[in-house]
C-alpha cells in the first residue's frame, strides 16, 4: 500500500536564517565588498535591508492557510525594518 506524502512535513527553501548579519557580511564578502572579517558599515547594512524589504514586497501575495505571506517569512528571518 502506498503511503500518502505529506507535503507539509517535507522541508523547503534555506535553512533559516539566524543571523541575518552574518548572512549580509558573507554575500558582502563574496561579492568583492567587504574583505574577511571586516564589518559592515552603515550604507552596506542599509542597502541589504532594501533589498529584503523588495523581495518581501514582491512576496507580498503569496499567502498560506493561515493567512501569512512570504513577505512575512523573508522579514522575519531578515530582520527588515
Amino acid at each position: 500500500m502506498d503511503q500518502e506524502e505529506d507535503e507539509d512535513a517535507d522541508p523547503v527553501g534555506c535553512t533559516p536564517i539566524r543571523d541575518p548579519l552574518r548572512e549580509f557580511r558573507a554575500a558582502a564578502e563574496a561579492s568583492g565588498l567587504i574583505w574577511h572579517g571586516d564589518p559592515l558599515d552603515q550604507k552596506l547594512l542599509d542597502f541589504a535591508h532594501r533589498i529584503v524589504e523588495r523581495c518581501a514586497c514582491i512576496a507580498e501575495s503569496f499567502i498560506d492557510d493561515h493567512d501569512h505571506s512570504a513577505a512575512d517569512a523573508i522579514r522575519a528571518e531578515l530582520g527588515a525594518h
